[in-house]
């Protein structure tokens, strides 16, 4: 297994490995495609490399270039350090103590399940140092690594080409497919059979209208919920010239660091610019080196690096809001050094000059945003019903949302002329220069008691030359308080439905009610309305402190004016319904559980960290949660008749130009947008 990980790192690992340059640069297709890499969860291990955006009349093109570039690497062999940073890679992975996305426990189990499929040792896979002792021994031998590619890869007969085009007359077939299936069916009943037919769906009816009971469970109650939640507390320290909040946490011989630098005001069209500054600086060249070379810098330095931005509204005030832009990465420990020294490069000597890398990276964020309407629709539509709601909303909805998707679109468009291209990359490059203009630095280092005080001292000592600037920051957005009601049609099957009111921000005592509303009514009317009887994939609701609105959703929905109306009824449902109270006492549950649930000790440590710089502390924190818990029934019947009146509701919903057009779905009177 590790043997086949090599082998797809070399060729995979980032643009700098060969079959990835090629596959993110050919003129073939637009992008690689998101299925690249090993699969080892299968019986037989698949490696699979792939393009998107291309023609079915390439395909041999393509295969035979991808034989190419493996052949060539064959032919030429791998530099030692490249396998060396290949094996650092391996061991920060089985080093790094993660839990953030799921319990780190489930993620040994799943680390274990590949050998065991194998019929391996499962439990050697959580101890990898004896196999990458061995791997390390054997990479000194330069003939080791094109033999293992050839035998894997080149005289391997096992090899499939696929090729997928689309169809546009495919959902219509289907549809007539299914119709002839049903008719041919109701042709066969008699009278026994159509009444069998009538009376299953009436006990289906039935079944789906019952109250489970549950009592046949062990139940966990409001008794169980702990007092309180352990808080890290950051250890302060004041340079001459920025603040170090650093953590203490057992991270298993990692390093995690952070530099931070509060915004400037930013106009529109450099808000617009923000994020994709952001991902490209991971992406270029530093300094006097280009893409490639800092690539192999990276992976040989760090587990990871990037940028990115972290917004957050006020507590009281959802039309104000306080922003910072990051560096972050990780590292084993003995690594600290280039760790420090690239994230210094990367924060103030990214080169935006690399104008056909950043063209790359322009078609591949096109590619997967196109990919993600279907997968991610519910919330991209809640994210456009809310964009009225709040700057920080419509943000959102601008640069992730829909509108976001239009408008890379429309980018990666003009950048195909050498004249917009050029424009574009001196506007990343301005901002850039606007960004080193910050007013307050906070640098935050996470490790373990071994590896903390040389690491936060080094991180210090780099980063303290940073020029400060004399004027406080200033950010802010422009406020915004409108409703919204849109159709965005799509390339799209199925629809995505939601709904929005506007509410209250995180430091509002309904804040938690709201909360605890949101579980209530997904557990209690929406999941039986719009899943179980509405035949969609998911559905609920939930409040957003941090852009004021409580927000109803759909996903892979067969319905569209229904569900809205299911909507609708569930408001009607809590204000005169008799409400269980047990209902309640899992809703506060559950609201509970998401806020106490705990993650990596880096996670957790970054976590407290930014809530601090943005204006949350652990005192905020608890009055939230007692606020949920204490939530009573005539609580959620209060905040309901309060802040869900359908005269101030947003609607936005996804679905196909023929949907758009059914009588029923015209009477909404949305206004009409194309992705």
């Amino acid at each position: 297994m590790l043997e086949a990980q090599i082998v797809s790192s070399i060729l995979m690992e980032n643009s700098a490995s060969p079959l990835m340059q090629w596959l993110e640069t050919t003129p073939l297709g637009n992008a690689p495609s998101p299925l690249c890499g090993l699969e080892e969860s299968m019986r037989e291990m698949v490696l699979c490399c792939g393009i998107e955006g291309s023609e079915a009349e390439h395909a041999a093109a393509f295969e035979a270039a991808v034989l190419d570039v493996i052949e060539a690497v064959c032919k030429h062999g791998v530099e030692h350090d490249r396998l060396e940073a290949i094996l650092h890679q391996i061991e920060l992975h089985q080093r790094e103590i993660t839990g953030d996305g799921m319990p780190y426990g489930l993620n040994l189990m799943l680390r274990v399940l590949g050998a065991a499929t194998h019929y391996g040792d499962a439990a050697a896979t959580l101890d990898l140092e004896p196999a990458i002792g061995a791997l390390r021994a054997r990479i000194s031998d330069p003939d080791y690594v094109p033999a293992l590619i050839r035998r894997l890869l080149l005289d391997n007969p096992h090899r499939i080409r696929l090729t997928v085009v689309p169809d546009p007359s495919l959902a219509s077939e289907r549809l007539e497919k299914e119709n002839r299936r049903l008719e041919t069916l109701a042709a066969a009943l008699d009278e026994q059979g159509r009444a069998n037919v009538i009376d299953l769906a009436a006990r289906l009816r039935e079944r789906q209208m019952l109250v489970d009971d549950p009592d046949i469970l062990p139940r966990v109650t409001l008794a169980d919920i702990p007092s309180d939640t352990p808080q890290l507390v950051p250890v302060e320290t004041q340079y001459p010239a920025l603040r170090g909040l650093d953590f203490h946490v057992g991270t298993n011989g990692l390093v995690y660091q952070q530099v931070l630098r509060r915004l400037p005001r930013l106009d529109a069209d450099e808000l617009a610019l923000l994020p994709l500054l952001t991902s490209f600086l991971n992406e270029v060249g530093v300094g006097q080196d280009d893409y490639l070379t800092t690539q192999d810098r990276q992976s040989a330095a760090v587990g990871s690096i990037g940028a990115g931005v972290i917004t957050r509204s006020d507590r009281l005030d959802p039309q104000r809001s306080a922003a910072w832009w990051l560096v972050s990465s990780k590292a084993l420990a003995h690594r600290v050094d280039d760790q420090i020294a690239l994230m210094f490069d990367l924060a103030t000597r990214a080169r935006l000059d690399e104008q056909p890398r950043i063209r790359e990276l322009i078609s591949q964020i096109r590619a997967r945003k196109d990919q993600s309407i279907t997968g991610n629709g519910h919330s991209l539509a809640m994210s456009a019903a809310c964009a009225g709601m709040s700057p920080i909303a419509l943000r959102a909805h601008e640069q992730g949302g829909l509108e976001g998707i239009r408008r890379i679109r429309a980018l990666d468009d003009e950048l195909s002329s050498p004249e917009g291209l050029n424009r574009f990359c001196h506007s990343l490059e301005r901002l850039y220069d606007r960004l080193q203009e910050s007013a307050e630095v906070v640098i935050s280092t996470i490790a373990d008691v071994d590896h903390l005080d040389y690491a936060k001292q080094q991180l210090a000592n780099r980063f303290d030359t940073l020029p400060v600037s004399a004027t406080p920051s200033d950010w802010s957005l422009p406020p915004i308080h409108e409703q919204r009601r849109e159709i965005w049609t799509a390339n799209t099957a199925v629809n995505f439905c939601a709904r929005a009111y506007p509410t209250v921000p995180a430091g509002h005592p309904d804040a938690p009610v709201l909360s605890v509303l949101g579980a209530f009514l997904r557990n209690g009317f929406l999941h039986r309305t719009v899943r179980e009887q509405g035949g969609a994939y998911g559905g609920g609701a939930g409040q957003d402190s941090n852009i004021a609105a409580f927000r109803f959703f759909s996903y892979r929905d067969p319905r569209l004016v229904a569900t809205l109306q299911d909507f609708d009824q569930s408001i009607e449902w809590v204000k005169s319904e008799k409400l269980d109270p047990q209902a309640l006492e899992e809703a506060i549950l559950s609201v509970v559980s998401s806020l106490d649930k705990p993650g990596s000790p880096a996670g957790e440590a970054k976590k407290q960290l930014h809530d601090q710089l943005l204006g949350r502390t652990a005192e905020h924190r608890a009055v939230f949660r007692q606020g949920v818990i204490n939530t009573q029934l005539d609580d959620l019947r209060r905040v309901t008749e309060e802040y869900l009146v359908p005269d101030r509701a947003s609607t936005a919903v996804i679905a196909n130009a023929e949907v758009a057009s059914l009588p029923e779905v015209m009477a909404l009177d949305l206004a009409r947008q194309q992705i």
